[in-house]
């Protein structure tokens, strides 16, 4: 098996900033959760997770939070909370909360997606490629709506693109027997 070779970016941690003298603020709205499943990853191998390898928000977004429906003209709608710090109750945490409408499977239109996936050698543990292709099933099999278009790039060999493929074949001849 080849040598753990995962490395992590520097996490620095952001200053406080009083709000009195710069009162606006911007964040990201997408979503990502993978600091949550690589953090797990570790405590489950009984190992505590590189500190850079923990990204805060992260974890915070792997939690589905029960927002209410949007609903009405707008998109997106938002969600939220003050209370105060619990390393100190003069300071405030302000939780915002947005929720986008969700949009029935059924109706959603073609997809467009492009893959690349290394397969090489960096890639033979159980968390790694056998996960990646173990996800894209999920992907083919749940999510992708025929017509649909997945194009996969593969990096150093063609291990994975039979299994793909061979999903793909499936999903497709089990679209046009159901027409």
């Amino acid at each position: 098996m080849p040598a753990n070779t995962e490395s992590y970016a520097t996490v620095a941690e952001n200053g406080f900033i009083r709000v009195r003298q710069e009162p606006l603020a911007t964040f990201s709205i997408d979503v990502d959760t993978a600091s949550y499943s690589n953090v797990r990853r570790f405590l489950t191998q009984d190992q505590m997770p590189p500190a850079d390898a923990v990204r805060i928000e992260e974890l915070i977004n792997y939690f589905t939070y029960d927002y209410p429906r949007v609903s009405g003209a707008h998109p997106i709608g938002t969600t939220m909370a003050v209370t105060a710090a619990p390393w100190n109750p003069r300071n405030r945490l302000v939780r915002i909360g947005v929720k986008a409408r969700e949009i029935d499977p059924g109706r959603r239109p073609p997809s467009n997606l492009v893959f690349l996936i290394d397969v090489s050698g960096s890639m033979d543990m159980p968390q790694k490629l056998p996960l990646v292709k173990s996800g894209l099933k999920m992907l083919v099999e749940h999510w992708i709506r025929i017509p649909s278009w997945l194009s996969l790039l593969i990096i150093i060999a063609v291990l994975a693109t039979t299994t793909i493929a061979s999903l793909l074949a499936t999903k497709n001849q089990a679209a046009s027997t159901t027409k």
